[in-house]
């Protein structure tokens, strides 16, 4: 069986969606948890709601901590063999599960799909189709190699970026205390993976998208607006080095990497100048500018900003920067 945990935060609008795109995949061996995580909305109700239809569905009540502790509730009450997510925005294609399960065989321990991300209604490519191009079984070492890519673009190759679109073990979940880190409300997705990673033997990557990612101005389920705090940005430093541990080779060019496009995206809200201080002056950013290499797209700008500590034309760069990128999505 395959337990789907669905961390779920005033997505009365698309909870029910989500939810009928499991119940009606091919694969019905499957549990649903769905954990309300202190919603305001009407997302409770719908969840008792949708559990009087159908047993295989379970509900979850608690305070809110953020999806991180939501998911780690819902392992704590799985009871598959197997173990997925899902954000309450998305939905999964009717095969989605079944095609997963079956790649989950010989010394497989991981199995992740491809996605499309629902940007405005249209449905555009996650990218990953660039750099894998089929059906692929990926060993150890193979899986460092992509991990070396991934530090040095991680905003290109992102198979490993999420937790959903992939089954999981939940012999290796449980047995080997892999959780989500309740502090991390940013890459919590990517310090789970990796610290499940240490445990894998080899990875099935599907390259039909299975996933349906939803991509909007703001997304409840993954509480990824940023705001002006600080220890949002630190977060990204404890997610990285969890990447080092498992790679054990230097992330400072990802981290940076990152950090400039958190930057860009947080120079479009208003008041931010004490913040985008902070975060230049922050001794551990600037120790790993030395690692930073930028080529073809990449920023050299921005990282220069943040050496010289020039607040006001950084976040003017910045801001201008992440303009041009929207700009350029909206032509996809």
């Amino acid at each position: 069986m395959i337990s789907v945990i669905i961390p779920v935060y005033n997505s009365e609008e698309t909870l029910t969606r989500c939810v009928n795109s499991l119940l009606s995949q091919t694969c019905s061996d499957i549990e649903i948890l769905l954990v309300n995580d202190g919603s305001t909305d009407q997302s409770w109700d719908i969840c008792k709601q949708i559990q009087k239809t159908d047993e295989r569905v379970k509900t979850f009540k608690i305070v809110n901590n953020g999806p991180a502790f939501a998911r780690n509730v819902g392992v704590d009450n799985s009871s598959g063999e197997y173990i997925c997510f899902a954000d309450a925005d998305d939905t999964y294609e009717p095969a989605a599960l079944e095609t997963l399960l079956k790649s989950m065989t010989g010394s497989v321990d991981m199995a992740v799909c491809n996605f499309v991300k629902i940007i405005d209604g249209r449905r555009v490519n996650s990218g990953n189709e660039n750099f894998i191009k089929q059906n692929s079984l990926m060993s150890r070492d193979e899986l460092l190699a992509y991990t070396a890519l991934f530090i040095d673009k991680p905003y290109l190759y992102t198979m490993l970026m999420h937790c959903w679109g992939v089954l999981y073990k939940t012999s290796i979940i449980k047995g080997k205390e892999v959780i989500f880190d309740r502090e991390l409300h940013n890459l919590e997705d990517v310090d789970f993976n990796f610290k499940y990673l240490q445990h894998v033997n080899s990875l099935a990557y599907i390259s039909v998208p299975l996933y349906n990612y939803s991509i909007q101005d703001e997304r409840p389920s993954a509480g990824m607006k940023i705001g002006g705090d600080i220890d949002r940005f630190k977060q990204y430093k404890k997610a990285f080095e969890t990447v080092a541990k498992y790679a054990k080779i230097e992330v400072g060019h990802g981290y940076v990497s990152y950090m400039i496009i958190m930057l860009m995206r947080a120079s479009l809200q208003p008041g931010m100048y004490d913040f985008v201080k902070e975060v230049a002056c922050d001794e551990y950013l600037r120790e790993k500018l030395k690692y930073y290499h930028p080529s073809g797209r990449d920023s050299r700008l921005v990282p220069l900003l943040i050496w010289l500590k020039w607040i006001r034309l950084l976040i003017w760069v910045s801001r201008l920067k992440f303009k041009q990128h929207r700009r350029t999505r909206k032509k996809w």
